[in-house]
């Protein structure tokens, strides 16, 4: 027979005598034990109705401990490190799955719920972000989506907005808790300076908001490969493959090991002044569509010159940069001049390996040129595909971006059209968006403007991880 029951201390219980991480596993440990004891001793392999009534109870009290350890949790890139008075780190030798997947799962519900809730955010963001947490690439990735999109979280933020000075004596006890965690993932995650900055809720973060209407860096992005990632730099593995090789009978086979390349994509700091009057802060709803439209745009504007021509130090590494440095140009039969042979020269250049997959990258206005080679419409360098799909060049998607040189500049260097796989360009995203918060701005007269503002500050990355994937035309 089963000895009786255990009675074991709650998760509120914890909390409210301020407890370690470890005397929350211990006791986490010891209902776990009694749940094995019980199914061991079932009769026929047959709980009791009391005995199937105190393991429910016991299954919510574990729930109820584990979801208290996440709480409690600091992650880094060695896995779940609780950190508590008593020094007890949850590492070696203890199982981490349960506490990691109950992260990972509250992610995914995040994001899920997001996607339905928050139509301003860019879908294909929202899959990156969902697949890395998915495939358990990073536990801080799956703790920054968790924390950041709490709902608790963000109806802290929109409060101390409104009133930077008060505004955190208005939460209740879910916004506190909610802001604590977010903190503590800061420090984590190396976000915190010694100004006091904060990171917007997931759905305000740039890294995640689509782009507005007036700008192309989306459709951009698109093109590209995109990662969303909780360090420093965005770390790959490429290999140009073996070789294969016919061989006579009983002969003696070469040796076919690949060079394996490690390209790393470090994330580089970007910011902006975010000013906004009492108004907007004091409305909520209002507040958090104008930020997202202020943080993308600012994000925006300065990420689509980098990831064309920057230079890679301090910024992103522009996809012509990148080309240009490791010689996968191709000149126009003519200086300073644009003809249609160079489209086809163009494309002749890209090796066969990548021509599957090949796009256009160029200026609107150098594409408006391109049109004008064929007036009557016989050479069918176009091809509209109907509504809601670009068009095609030669057979290829094209792409536009407005930072590509739009003319021809006699005896100058012209970069008018990249082709090939753009997805071998890299687009790194850091995600958790920081924000100092200045509760007032003073005009040129040193008086209070009716104003409050953020200094916003976010990191991306971008480079050309194979070259000669893509091919650019040099005028």
């Amino acid at each position: 027979m089963p000895k009786p029951s255990v009675i074991f201390r709650t998760a509120d219980q914890f909390r409210a005598a301020d407890a370690s991480p470890g005397e929350v596993l211990r006791e986490a440990d010891g209902v776990r034990a009694r749940i094995e004891y019980l199914e061991r001793g079932a009769t026929d392999g047959a709980l009791s109705d009391a005995e199937q009534a105190e393991v429910r109870g016991l299954v919510k009290t574990l729930d109820g401990l584990l979801n208290l350890v996440e709480d409690m949790t600091v992650i880094d890139r060695r896995g779940v490190v609780p950190v508590g008075r008593d020094g007890i780190h949850w590492g070696g030798g203890q199982d981490a799955r349960p506490v990691r997947e109950g992260v990972r799962g509250r992610a995914l519900d995040v994001l899920d719920r997001t996607e339905r809730t928050d139509g301003h955010l860019h879908r294909s963001a929202l899959d990156a972000v969902a697949r890395a947490v998915d495939a358990d690439e990073t536990d801080a990735l799956a703790r920054w989506v968790t924390v950041a999109g709490d709902p608790a979280y963000r109806s802290a933020f929109h409060k101390l907005v409104r009133n930077p000075q008060h505004g955190s004596f208005e939460w209740d006890d879910a916004e506190r808790q909610a802001f604590a965690r977010v903190q503590q993932l800061q420090r984590a995650m190396s976000l915190t300076d010694g100004a006091g900055g904060f990171m917007v809720p997931f759905s305000l973060d740039p890294a995640v908001v689509v782009t507005n209407s007036g700008t192309s860096n989306v459709r951009l992005r698109d093109a590209f490969t995109t990662k969303t990632i909780a360090t420093d730099a965005w770390n790959g593995v490429t290999s140009a493959g073996v070789t294969a090789e016919w061989k006579a009978e009983a002969a003696e086979v070469a040796d076919a090991s690949p060079t394996v390349s490690q390209p790393s994509i470090p994330v580089h700091k970007g910011d902006a002044w975010i000013p906004f009057s009492f108004e907007v802060g004091g409305d909520a709803a209002a507040f958090a569509a104008e930020m997202a439209r202020l943080l993308v745009d600012a994000k925006d504007r300065l990420e689509a010159a980098a990831f064309v021509t920057g230079t890679g130090t301090g910024q992103p590494r522009g996809i012509v940069t990148a080309a240009v440095a490791a010689g996968k140009t191709v000149a126009t039969a003519s200086a300073d001049t644009l003809a249609l042979g160079d489209l086809y020269k163009l494309k002749a250049a890209l090796p066969a390996r990548w021509r599957a997959q090949a796009a256009w990258l160029a200026n609107e206005d150098i594409y408006d040129a391109v049109r004008q080679f064929d007036t009557t419409g016989s050479a069918a360098l176009w091809a509209a595909l109907g509504d809601n799909t670009p068009a095609a060049l030669l057979g290829r998607r094209v792409y536009e971006s407005s930072e590509m040189d739009g003319s021809v500049t006699a005896a100058a260097t012209n970069h008018l059209m990249i082709y090939g796989d753009l997805r071998q360009y890299y687009v790194v995203d850091r995600v958790g968006t920081v924000v100092e918060l200045v509760p007032h701005l003073f005009g040129a007269n040193r008086r209070p403007t009716g104003e409050r503002g953020f200094l916003m500050w976010f990191r991306t990355g971008a480079d050309l991880v194979v070259p000669d994937a893509v091919r650019v035309l040099d005028a």
